[in-house]
């Protein structure tokens, strides 16, 4: 059967439904025809048919209605058969009765066949149908070789001819006119008091229509009809046809079509009407085949169908092609060429070309910025300590990459650490880290080690601002073990060593690793000084609660063997502890590590110098005093080379007076030793045995105004050094001041005398401090009667004259102590001083002269002297 049929102004054609019919050919009529029909057409067993596709297209509004239609279809016989002219409906073979009809009601439009009617098809496709088919859809018969018209009930779809009954020679006329479209109720002019013309049809010539609707209303209503799409056109018909409106609104339709409005606004407003939406094919044009032909000639078309289409695919081409390349040299070349270029200045840096590699740094930038390569270029200036260099890249890459934090952290560690510049250090954290990442934790903890460091090294005021910064981290993010550690550096640096015993409970034994290894180092560090350090620095109160320190030490060591003072802190602990093996070990050992770190504080090169004195002094104890002057020495080198930066401190005093103990005692160079004894008290290592040195260096060389003052610095230190004392009153003796003399000696023979008195029986041939003592009472006591002489010449006292013979004899009675055989008891040969003074004294010529012991110890009481190496 028949499921659709379309008809349009090209050529059409219906498609088959039921599989295995062939449908039948159509052939071409011949020009100029004005009828076809549907005779001679063979319907059984037939599922569609077709028109030939050279049949012209219907003019839309812009041709003339009158016009006949240059070609004629009809439905042929098969292919082959001569087609003597347009047939009639009387050949064509009954469908069992007839054709089915078609109904359209109010709510369908379209529906199937009735089942009792036989089976044609179950939809039709009405596609581009054209209004110049006449239709007529009564209910009675089809009017023959007359234009089919709408009826009220309109029962048939038009184009079909097909009614409930339909008669065999009814015949499908595409030569009527455009005018033989009937509306019903408006059409039937013939009859004006029934709403029908008789016959049905448009209005004979000479007849007029009804004031309403003029024929060119009617005319330009067929005409705007055909220019709409078919589902509108379709619904036009259902609104015409249905019996669900008034004449006043059918005619209102008809009025808006000859107004023709838009296809979208008309269907907007019959869709409201009808209460249902009627799509628009989007750029719907209605044109014929002539028309459209024609207009392809046209400017207009060209440009918009050939050349605008070439334009615009010659520009997106070209647009295209650029973008390929664009982005090919956004991300393909130039990242490539970028890191090429970046790789070379990286190798020229680490060859320290580095004017070069900033440089080929430039230009890669140029390129493509990569933040990894800025760290890196950044990084590597640091490692070389090119620090101008590092703080202009530091800076472009915080300036490049919106203030990044790591950035402004690690620009700021190397201001606080390689440059010791605390305050801008300060700066970059507040400014760059801080005001952009508001208390962020990272940034605050490195102000606070900044004020830290710039308290101990400059300002203590800045322990207050280190403190606070410590809690407000605590206040926010809690008491972590991060931030407990500052607290207790904080507490170490201000020397509170009962808030830092609890802190060491808190880490030591109980956590592992919860300290990291520089607070760890402090910490032994300082508790090893608590415990064993000079008597400034000792706190005998608290160190019975001083436990675990060799453990600490050694933990230390362990964890940050990179860090120097974890070496330097332990070899001190093995010096206190008198293990100089394991010293020495320890401290050869850390040297290299203080020289690979890249730039250290003014206590770090105080630590590292004072490890090149306890080196030495390990050298000298071992009698190695070529390898003590070289390790002297080199600590001197660098203290010459930071000392610009570092304060006065007792460790480098000390270190130029072990030095100037080896002029001193070993090479006999008493002028360069008493010049390194100087340099040891400018840098406050001034102690009563470096006055000492620096007083008998004086008074060796007769300078007794310079020798006075260094005695009298050290008798105010140590006023009961014998040797100081004995040393003060032969200064003054030589400079004539033999009462100040006089008191000096009395005060020393007193010293002496309590001394002996403590002892029962002397044996100072068997007991060496015995015989220090007797050899000392020796001296004192013959000084003291020659300045008794001395003062009796002056002033003409006797009784002094006899005192002085007093203290002679004493004198003798110690000699005779010292050289008598304690076996034998025989004296040995020869006299002392006080003897020949005795001598000399009993029996006074004019040119005698009473003389004193001169010879002054090299010493302080209780000291060591550096002995020659003698192969041991």
């Amino acid at each position: 059967g028949i499921d659709a049929f379309s008809m349009d102004d090209e050529p059409f054609s219906m498609a088959p439904e039921t599989a295995g019919e062939a449908a039948a050919p159509v052939e071409e009529s011949s020009p100029g025809a004005e009828d076809f029909s549907l005779d001679d057409l063979d319907t059984a067993g037939f599922d569609d048919f077709s028109l030939p596709d050279d049949i012209p297209a219907v003019p839309d509004e812009s041709a003339v209605h009158e016009e006949p239609v240059p070609a004629e279809v009809s439905f042929d016989t098969p292919p082959g058969e001569d087609d003597p002219g347009l047939g009639s409906l009387d050949d064509l073979p009954s469908f069992d009765g007839g054709l089915p009809a078609w109904d359209m009601d109010e709510s369908d439009g379209l529906n199937t066949p009735d089942a009792s009617a036989g089976k044609i098809g179950d939809e039709i496709s009405l596609d581009d149908i054209t209004p110049r088919d006449a239709f007529s859809m009564n209910d009675g018969d089809v009017a023959e070789s007359s234009p089919l018209s709408f009826e009220d009930d309109f029962g048939d779809f038009p184009g079909t001819g097909f009614d409930a009954e339909p008669k065999k020679e009814e015949s499908f006329n595409d030569s009527s006119p455009v005018d033989d479209f009937v509306i019903s109720g408006f059409s039937d002019f013939n009859d004006p008091v029934q709403g029908k013309r008789s016959g049905g049809g448009a209005p004979e010539k000479g007849e007029t229509l009804p004031s309403e609707f003029t024929q060119e209303q009617y005319d330009s209503f067929l005409k705007n009809l055909d220019s709409y799409p078919l589902n509108l056109r379709i619904a036009i018909a259902q609104m015409i046809s249905g019996d669900d409106f008034n004449e006043e609104t059918i005619a209102a339709l008809v009025h808006e079509v000859i107004q023709r409005p838009s296809a979208k606004v008309l269907a907007n407003k019959l869709g409201k009407t009808l209460d249902r939406i009627i799509d628009i094919p989007r750029d719907f044009e209605k044109r014929s085949a002539a028309e459209y032909e024609a207009s392809k000639t046209t400017l207009s078309y060209r440009l918009i169908n050939q050349i605008l289409p070439a334009a615009l695919i010659a520009v997106f081409s070209f647009a295209l092609i650029i973008l390929i390349a664009f982005l090919t040299n956004k991300f393909i070349y130039r990242p490539l060429r970028a890191e090429s270029l970046y790789k070379e200045g990286y190798a020229l840096l680490e060859d320290e070309h580095y004017s070069q590699s900033l440089i080929k740094f430039n230009e890669a930038d140029l390129y493509k910025s990569k933040k990894r390569w800025y760290f890196a270029f950044a990084r590597g200036y640091r490692e070389k300590r090119q620090y101008g260099m590092a703080e202009q890249m530091y800076e472009r890459l915080l300036f490049r990459f919106n203030n990044d934090k790591t950035a402004g952290l690690e620009y700021a560690r190397m201001e606080l650490e390689d440059l010791l510049n605390y305050e801008r250090a300060e700066e970059i954290v507040k400014r760059r880290v801080l005001d952009h990442y508001i208390n962020d934790r990272d940034g605050m903890l490195l102000l606070g080690d900044i004020y830290m460091e710039w308290a101990g090294e400059r300002d203590p005021s800045k322990y207050e601002s280190a403190r606070s910064t410590y809690a407000t981290l605590m206040q926010l993010y809690g008491t972590t073990d991060l931030y407990m550690s500052r607290m207790m550096r904080y507490f170490i640096r201000t020397d509170n060593l009962r808030e830092v015993l609890p802190l060491k409970d808190r880490f030591y034994g109980k956590k592992k690793n919860a300290l990291e290894p520089a607070d760890m180092v402090e910490l032994s560090g300082y508790l090893l000084d608590k415990l064993y350090g000079p008597p400034g620095v000792r706190d005998d109160s608290l160190a019975p609660y001083i436990q675990d320190v060799r453990s600490m030490l050694e933990q230390a060591l362990l964890a940050g063997p990179s860090i120097p003072e974890a070496g330097y802190n332990m070899g001190r602990y093995f010096v206190y502890t008198h293990n100089g093996t394991a010293a020495k070990e320890l401290f050869e050992f850390v040297l290299p590590v203080f020289d690979a770190v890249p730039t250290m504080s003014s206590a770090r090169v105080i630590r590292n110098i004072d490890t090149y004195r306890l080196l030495g002094e390990i050298y000298t104890d071992d009698l190695d005093y070529i390898k003590a002057e070289e390790t002297y020495v080199a600590g001197i080198r660098l203290f010459e080379r930071e000392k610009n930066r570092i304060p006065g401190d007792q460790r480098i005093g000390h270190l130029f007076a072990d030095l100037a103990d080896l002029d001193y005692f070993i090479s006999g160079d008493l002028d360069q030793a008493f010049m390194n004894y100087s340099r040891a008290v400018e840098e406050a290592w001034d102690i009563p045995s470096v006055r000492y040195k620096m007083g008998y260096v004086q008074y060796h060389n007769r300078n007794y105004g310079d020798a006075l003052g260094s005695f009298i610095k050290t008798v105010a230190e140590k006023p009961s050094d014998e040797n100081a004392l004995f040393a003060l009153a032969n200064t003054l003796y030589n400079r004539g001041d033999y009462y100040a003399a006089q008191g000096y000696y009395e005060r020393l023979i007193e010293l002496l005398d309590s001394q002996r008195t403590r002892y029962n029986v002397f044996l100072p041939q068997i007991r060496a401090d015995h015989g220090i003592l007797v050899e000392h009472y020796m001296y004192a006591t013959n000084n003291l009667g020659v300045v008794q002489y001395r003062i009796a010449d002056q002033t003409g006292d006797s009784r002094r004259r006899a005192n002085a013979q007093v203290n002679f004899s004493e004198s003798v009675r110690a000699w005779d102590a010292l050289t008598r055989n304690p076996e034998t008891l025989v004296r040995v040969d020869g006299t002392n001083l006080a003897a020949q003074n005795i001598r000399y004294a009993s029996q006074p010529l004019p040119e005698f002269e009473p003389e004193i012991y001169g010879r002054l110890s090299p010493i302080l009481y209780g000291e060591s002297i550096l002995h020659q190496n003698t192969g041991r």
